[in-house]
């Protein structure tokens, strides 16, 4: 099943957008890091600017483009990052979306990456993702270890990945 697109642009550019804790990076964003067919909620976020939550559900392959227009906040408190609503051309602030973590263990260790995105070196502890399917890249180029796993990812459940790779 292949991750959807989203392409994500601005007014202003370059917003911070974060799914849960985890950062995707600054618009004008193009990422397929979304898991398909969850209910998800981007946070996007400038300084000097009200922080805004975008709710995003997009099937398997989908593609999709979405613009976002940041309010500037009032009163001259620049860098203010309390609540706020924003315009957006297609959806309204939505609530907080559930999360689910990952923990991965290796033996040997190895570089894991989602996305194209480096997670981290195993072992890894409860690392946020979105709920859905995911595929992990574990690399340990001194081994000669380069394998792919999918992985299920539940609301507010930590799934765990014990892999000897010898």
């Amino acid at each position: 099943m292949k991750n959807p697109t989203l392409v994500l642009t601005s007014a202003p550019p370059g917003a911070a957008v974060f799914l849960g804790r985890t950062s995707l990076g600054q618009t004008p964003l193009t990422t397929d890091q979304l898991a398909a067919e969850a209910r998800q909620v981007l946070r996007i976020e400038k300084r000097g600017f009200e922080p805004y939550e975008l709710e995003v559900q997009l099937g398997a392959g989908e593609r999709r483009e979405q613009s976002v227009k940041l309010v500037a906040v009032k009163g001259g408190r620049r860098g203010h990052r309390g609540r706020g609503r924003a315009a957006a051309t297609t959806s309204p602030a939505p609530a907080v979306a559930a999360v689910g973590f990952i923990t991965v263990k290796t033996k040997p260790w190895t570089k894991v990456t989602l996305g194209g995105k480096r997670l981290g070196d195993t072992p890894l502890h409860k690392v946020e993702l979105a709920p859905g399917s995911h595929t992990l890249r574990m690399v340990n180029e001194k081994e000669g270890i380069d394998v792919t796993r999918k992985i299920v990812v539940k609301a507010n459940e930590t799934t765990k990945l014990n892999l000897d790779l010898k």
